[in-house]
């Protein structure tokens, strides 16, 4: 029998842009829990290094449109 093979699941992939990086640090603040808020902070802050510049992010909201 063959085992499926899984990519580690990365929250920060799926934060594409300011408000949904506000809403999953509302989320987060909402569970009171110290430790998963840390954890979010680190996972916005690599969304944010793969965001890059605001100038960027203007570009991809363009292109999206088209």
């Amino acid at each position: 029998m063959r085992r499926a093979k899984f990519k580690p699941f990365d929250a920060a992939s799926y934060l594409k842009s300011e408000d949904d990086i506000a809403s999953y640090m509302e989320a987060a603040a909402e569970e009171c829990d110290p430790h998963l808020f840390a954890e979010a902070l680190e996972d916005v802050k690599r969304a944010r290094q793969s965001l890059g510049s605001p100038h960027k992010q203007a570009l991809r909201r363009k292109r999206r449109q088209i």
